[in-house]
């Protein structure tokens, strides 16, 4: 299985990353296709040197757009203000079979995503930015109240 981490040159990236390759591909994302190359490799060296012979996946990098292209699952792993931007940039390239998830860091941070909504497919990636506007008014409506 190919699993796309756009934004994988960060810290939570690198973290996934290293787990997954035990024993799935995954394809590190970068605006810049040469960091995020730079980055698969150091973290390939490094997850090599702790599964040694038993790992069976790989990482490697490439730009964010042909991560989406190639991948089974891709994983949004960006700053929440990054989000709508670069929904629209990878919406276009999104197989209809693909999955699409966001990887938080702070629960506060998640967008309120009904239950049963995800994981988004390629049809419906741009939900999220919908309900990531909708809760942005909702946020503004209780701020202007108070």
């Amino acid at each position: 299985m190919k699993i796309g981490l756009i934004g994988g040159t960060g810290g939570m990236g690198i973290g996934y990353a290293l787990r997954w390759a035990f024993r799935h591909d995954v394809i590190i994302g970068s605006r810049e296709a040469q960091k995020a190359t730079e980055a698969a490799k150091i973290y390939t060296k490094i997850a090599k040197e702790f599964y040694g012979n038993r790992m069976t996946g790989s990482i490697t990098g490439d730009h964010n757009l042909r991560v989406t292209k190639s991948s089974d699952i891709l994983l949004l792993s960006i700053h929440y203000e990054h989000i709508p931007e670069m929904c629209t940039q990878l919406s276009k390239q999104l197989r209809d079979d693909c999955i699409v998830s966001l990887l938080k860091k702070k629960q506060s941070e998640v967008e309120r995503i009904p239950e049963g909504e995800q994981p988004f497919t390629g049809n419906d990636f741009l939900i999220l930015e919908e309900l990531r506007l909708e809760y942005d008014r909702e946020m503004k409506t209780r701020n202007d109240s108070v």
